[in-house]
């Protein structure tokens, strides 16, 4: 239940902090950053030669792709139907409220939608969620089994983002203020927040 609800978070986290990057200027293209949005969250291939709007759209609501926001959403409830008499009513009444609201903002998204509402609903409802759980489960096994699957799946997604950005570095070597922008993204996709430069890059 948490790995999925992690990693539909992580998605959402991703898309948020790199759909604000792109608003500013940057020597590094559109189409490479998304290239690498698209392959830290797993889906490259089957993302490859869309335009980022409707790579956008696939990652939040196709119900096909097992990446995507929606899916992760759908699996993190139907496994936590599996242990109803594991967690408190209230984790589930928000989870099941958030997997309404977003396959019903998912019946609604076209290709002229703007998937940024189904994101910021999906950061909400993170932040409640996780909030509830802390306030009303028992801190015993069950809580930490639930912590260790929310780190464990944190873990991998950081490490393999890192590791792109790494490897993007060592073929290309970007200048100084594309790599800065890099770091920015990395940043604010793995902590939610917007990270500032220590140093003028100008």
């Amino acid at each position: 239940m948490s790995r999925y609800f992690e990693r539909a978070d992580h998605c959402a986290r991703v898309l948020e902090a790199n759909y604000n990057l792109m608003l500013n200027p940057s020597k590094l293209s559109t189409e490479e950053r998304w290239h690498r949005i698209m392959a830290s969250l797993g889906i490259a291939a089957a993302a490859n030669g869309i335009d980022p709007q409707m790579a956008m759209i696939k990652l939040t609501s196709d119900p096909d792709d097992e990446s995507s926001i929606v899916s992760c959403i759908a699996e993190s409830r139907e496994n936590a139907g599996q242990v109803r008499e594991q967690i408190s009513s209230e984790m589930w009444e928000r989870l099941n409220s958030l997997y309404h609201q977003v396959t019903q903002a998912n019946s609604r998204l076209g290709p002229d939608s703007d998937p940024l509402r189904l994101v910021a609903a999906v950061r909400e409802g993170s932040y409640q969620f996780h909030g509830v759980t802390d306030a009303t489960m028992n801190h015993g096994e069950g809580w930490h089994f639930i912590q260790l699957g929310k780190y464990m799946e944190r873990s991998c997604a950081v490490s393999y983002t890192h590791l792109l950005f790494l490897a993007s570095k060592a073929h290309q070597r970007p200048s100084r203020y594309a790599s800065n922008q890099a770091l920015k993204s990395i940043g604010a996709s793995v902590t939610g927040t917007r990270m500032s430069p220590r140093y003028p890059v100008a």
